[in-house]
């Protein structure tokens, strides 16, 4: 029998399919809304995506937007109106209409809006449709629901946008539709819908509040604790989750800790483009078009193309050798000079590495202004679709700035591994262990703000957001409690990554009182290797001498007294700040358990040298690039560290 799950994400949807194939359950479809609407609309339409979206605004940015026009060029412009549009699609609301009611302050910028949604509108794909367009068309064809979705289960919602309200009412009349909230919270217009409700008793789990010194020290101690838990046998990694209401904060930690601690996690929300090896090529090329010819830029990008570029491969990775050492090589006449010097008539293979290189000068030659001419001689796959995407999220000039905040769908199973995830997809996909990070009043619920081209001055908030961010972080806190079997630890940190005092959520916890959690603590479970060495700085002093260098040969070395000085001096300055109700932990090893950690500094998380035994210029015989590429890189040095090697 025919049967379709209505389901929030992708997570779960990836869960749902994953359980299906294990019982063997035939008929059974797993869709979102938008996805529904569209499959009964029939004529293979499908929803607008955002990458869609946001191309056909880069493309609309060419036309007269009226009011917009003075701000259209800026980098976050694209991102912006994306935004607008979906929450007004999502709303219900149309645009045009509300250049009829408004009065002569703000009609031009509800012009400016009305034109911009026409211009997108003429430059989506035929088949992508607005979800008020799907709606109608869907609710066309409403004889044909029950041959096509049998039965209708509305999964792990607590809400749903307006503009899909009118079709689940029409569903009902013509199939078996049930909201399945188990403990959730129902929302009140699915009973005045008459819509049939299944509900199940809540969980009761155990709920610990725990206050952390930072946020690096939260995504630590949640490292910790999943290792405990998989030490321990109580649980598998796939009944494992850690949560924040927005991640971003803390993807970087997180990403370092799971590899230093060799603990999978999977990102819910996908990885940052530039922590992939694909992504290090594109802003790699993006340094050199931004900032211009260097030896040290050529041999970063030669590394990477020579990685992802077959036509690149020849070129041998010491190719660098031969340039001139004093020679700064800025422009591409220079280059060009040089790589006729370098080339040998009598050697083929000299010759065909000449041609590589004075080809990959030639490209870049092009100059910033047909960037995207050059990605598509120069990138391939995964690096040139990270390329495209970026300039389409503003212009080449930003490139820096795009390339920073683009991600990318995990490749890490959530199936069998960790998850680390927003708390919306964890509410409508739950876990029996969870840990909250971030329950600060800053961060949990979020504050709302206002729509950067329709602001509540324009168009009330209420009218155009009608699920404001901060009540949904609230519903997502309470559900995840509710529907989590065995674990809730909510945990904050008492300062910001800026040194400043946080607030605590009204969410978090406090009886029966918090646990209070020093950075400097000997953990019952180390995240990993350098976690270990660093509480037990004893062990650490008796390792040989090659081990004591964590960079595997580096010259990286600390030894037993450094690490006993820097304990100590540790314990007479940590003067951290009590929090109320605050439980301490007590420990034999107490007064020595004073210690910062610096697992990075001997962890072996770093990218792979240009080439083994070899090093680049300008890297200080390391073959490392000056900044970090996965922990960011700040002012004039941005795309270094964005491209290293």
């Amino acid at each position: 029998m025919r049967e379709t799950l209505v389901i929030h994400s992708r997570l779960s949807w990836r869960q749902v399919r994953g359980v299906a194939a294990i019982e063997r359950q035939h008929g059974l479809q797993a869709l979102e809304i938008e996805h529904l609407a569209a499959r009964l609309a029939g004529g293979f339409l499908q929803p607008i995506d955002s990458d869609s979206l946001k191309e056909a605004i880069g493309e609309a940015i060419a036309t007269d937007l009226g009011e917009f026009n003075d701000i259209k060029t800026l980098p976050g412009f694209p991102r912006a109106a994306a935004a607008t549009l979906q929450k007004a699609w999502e709303a219900g609301l149309k645009v045009d209409e509300l250049a009829k009611t408004s009065d002569a302050l703000v009609r031009s910028r509800i012009d400016a809006v009305t034109r911009l949604e026409a211009e997108v509108l003429k430059r989506l794909p035929p088949s992508m449709r607005r979800p008020a367009d799907l709606v109608d068309l869907a609710l066309q064809h409403l004889r044909h629901a029950k041959t096509l979705f049998g039965a209708i289960r509305v999964l792990g919602r607590t809400e749903m946008s307006p503009v899909w309200r009118p079709f689940l009412a029409a569903l009902k009349d013509v199939t078996d539709l049930h909201w399945v909230a188990g403990p959730r919270q129902v929302p009140a217009w699915v009973h005045v819908l008459g819509i049939a409700v299944v509900e199940t008793a809540r969980e009761h789990p155990e709920i610990q509040s725990e206050s952390c010194a930072s946020p690096r020290h939260e995504a630590l101690e949640a490292m910790r604790w999943a290792r405990g838990l998989l030490a321990s046998g109580q649980a598998k990694p796939e009944e494992i989750a850690i949560a924040a209401a927005s991640p971003a904060e803390w993807n970087d930690h997180f990403q370092a800790l799971s590899e230093m601690a060799g603990i999978e996690l999977h990102f819910v929300h996908g990885r940052k483009a530039l922590s992939m090896p694909e992504g290090q090529l594109a802003a790699a090329l993006a340094e050199v078009l931004l900032r211009g010819f260097s030896q040290a830029r050529m041999t970063r990008l030669m590394a990477l193309l020579r990685s992802q570029n077959p036509d690149f491969k020849i070129v041998p990775g010491n190719w660098w050798r031969d340039l001139p050492e004093e020679a700064p090589l800025l422009d591409a006449a220079s280059w060009r000079d040089v790589l006729q010097a370098m080339s040998n008539p009598a050697d083929a293979n000299s010759e065909s590495v000449v041609r590589a290189l004075t080809s990959l000068i030639e490209t870049l030659a092009f100059g910033l202004k047909r960037a995207g001419e050059v990605g598509s001689v120069l990138l391939r796959g995964r690096s040139l679709a990270i390329w495209d995407r970026a300039l389409t999220e503003g212009p080449p000039e930003a490139l820096d700035v795009t390339l920073a905040s683009l991600t990318l769908p995990d490749e890490v199973a959530q199936e069998a591994n960790i998850i680390w995830a927003p708390a919306a997809s964890l509410a409508a996909d739950p876990r029996p262990w969870v840990r909250l990070v971030g329950l600060t009043s800053r961060a949990w619920p979020r504050h709302q703000t206002e729509d950067a081209l329709l602001p509540n001055h324009i168009v009330d908030s209420s009218q155009l957001d009608p699920l404001p961010v901060h009540q949904a972080d609230r519903r997502d806190f309470d559900t995840i409690l509710k529907t989590t079997a065995r674990q809730v630890i909510c945990s904050r940190a008492r300062r910001d990554t800026q040194g400043r005092i946080n607030g605590v959520s009204p969410l978090y916890p406090r009886a029966p009182g918090e646990i209070y959690r020093q950075r400097t603590r000997i953990p019952e479970h180390a995240a990993g290797w350098s976690d270990r060495l660093f509480a037990r700085p004893a062990e650490f002093e008796n390792l040989p001498e090659q081990d004591k260098r964590g960079d595997r040969g580096g010259g990286f070395e600390i030894d037993g007294n450094f690490a006993r000085h820097f304990f100590k001096r540790r314990g007479e300055n940590s003067g951290e700040e009590n929090g109320d109700n605050a439980v301490y932990e007590s420990s034999a090893s107490a007064e020595s358990d004073q210690r910062e950690h610096v697992e990075a500094a001997i962890d072996d998380g770093g990218q792979a040298a240009l080439e083994e035994g070899t090093a680049a210029p300008e890297d200080n015989g390391r073959g490392e690039c000056e900044l970090d590429p996965v922990d960011g890189a700040h002012g004039e040095n941005f795309l270094d560290g964005l491209a290293g090697d």
